[in-house]
């Protein structure tokens, strides 16, 4: 870097402004020799950086760098820079002497005598900690708002393309469902209704014998345009219960016996594939106030389901008095196919079909359990689900005692 300075003279030259630079308290004021070593000290220095004069002069300037720092050789570079350029200032994290952190602002300025040799170096540090702390603060409160509300946006963005989505679809299923149940009751109701009474009248032989192939094939007949004609009403009842025009008639309900008479009505079928249907309930089960009517369609619908899908085990029917809620809780659970996983979320909607496959061999639409969902909400119920692919499932649900709850009456 040059020859050695001479230290006399450097402090020659600085002795008017000694009494202004040891007295500054706010600044720390040094002065290093060509090595980097401190040779002077102020006031300022001591309080900013927590050395006496008597032990830090001597020392080299690297000491109030960071252990990262002073193995990376900034304190070098920096020292460099300045003996380049004339003068180097940067801002970063310095060491006091009880080994605290502070943030600095440094300027490091080449002293020359008066022919323009290098005699030693400057060195001026002031402590902007609280000022990086706020700006640090400022910055921190600054990005989480700016998340904050790019989250926020986003959120707010998606939700309204969902609403968006969803209103449109929910417009379009309303046009489609209503189109489709007009046209369904004014075209289909009437023709049904024709061909179950000419197969009646047939089969009753008043247009003559009836022979038994052609009385098989007239019982065809009437069992599927009644499937057709359950279809229809299906949809009708859908449309109403969705329309709000639906009424309810309360009357207490004697559940125990309406479950026993839908079991009983369809056991011939469950019987004709091979398997019981079982009824299970608490010794003594509770009247309720609703509509037996709605409740027998929810049973009908779910049984039905229960006996289409399953070939072997049983079907069980339990019933009981829910402890910690008002209400009869009701699970009708099978040994049938089960649902897949992905297809629980979707099997209350309406025409929703698991597959294809089930579709063709077991028949329906998929109104059945919308039907269920829906009756059950009018009626302030509610019903869950639990399957198990390939073993069978569990239709639970819950209808509200509404009326005397300490009325009851033996299963």
């Amino acid at each position: 870097m040059g020859t050695r300075p001479d230290i006399k003279r450097l402090q020659s030259r600085l002795d008017s402004y000694r009494l202004l630079v040891e007295e500054a308290k706010d600044y720390a004021i040094f002065l290093l020799d060509l090595e980097g070593n401190v040779t002077s000290w102020n006031l300022g220095a001591e309080r900013i950086k927590g050395y006496r004069p008597q032990e830090i002069i001597g020392k080299h300037f690297s000491t109030f760098y960071t252990e990262e720092d002073r193995k990376a050789g900034r304190p070098e570079r920096n020292l460099q820079h300045a003996f380049k350029e004339g003068r180097f200032e940067d801002e970063g994290w310095r060491i006091r002497k009880d080994g605290s952190p502070f943030w600095a602002d440094v300027v490091i300025t080449r002293i020359e005598d008066e022919q323009g040799n290098l005699i030693g170096f400057s060195k001026i540090t002031r402590d902007l900690t609280e000022r990086k702390r706020a700006e640090d603060e400022i910055r921190k409160l600054k990005e989480d708002l700016e998340h904050r509300v790019e989250e926020r946006t986003a959120e707010l963005k998606e939700a309204n393309k969902i609403l968006k989505q969803r209103t449109a679809e929910a417009e379009a299923a309303d046009r489609l469902k209503s189109q489709f149940v007009s046209n369904v009751s004014h075209e289909l109701r009437t023709p049904i209704n024709a061909i179950i009474g000419y197969a009646d009248l047939l089969k009753s032989e008043v247009y003559g014998p009836v022979a038994g192939e052609q009385r098989e094939a007239l019982e065809g007949i009437e069992r599927n345009a009644g499937d057709l004609a359950r279809l229809v009403n299906d949809m009708l009842d859908l449309a109403k219960i969705v329309s709000g025009k639906m009424s309810l008639e309360r009357t207490q309900v004697n559940l125990g016996a309406l479950i026993e008479a839908v079991a009983a009505d369809l056991r011939p079928f469950s019987e004709k594939k091979g398997f019981p249907i079982r009824c299970v309930f608490e010794r003594e089960l509770p009247r309720i106030e609703s509509d037996a009517s709605k409740i027998k369609q929810i049973l009908v619908n779910l049984l039905s389901n229960a006996v289409k899908f399953t070939d072997r085990g049983e079907i069980t029917v339990r019933a009981r008095k829910r402890g910690d809620r008002d209400g009869v809780e009701v699970v009708v659970q099978d040994t049938g196919i089960g649902i897949r996983p992905e297809e629980l979320p979707k099997i209350f909607d309406p025409f929703h079909q698991v597959d294809g496959a089930s579709t063709r061999e077991y028949g329906g639409v998929g109104l059945g359990l919308a039907i269920v969902k829906e009756l059950l909400q009018l009626l302030d119920g509610e019903i869950r689900v639990e399957s198990t692919y390939g073993k069978g499932s569990a239709f639970t649900f819950l209808l509200p005692m509404r009326g005397q709850p300490d009325s009851t009456t033996p299963s």
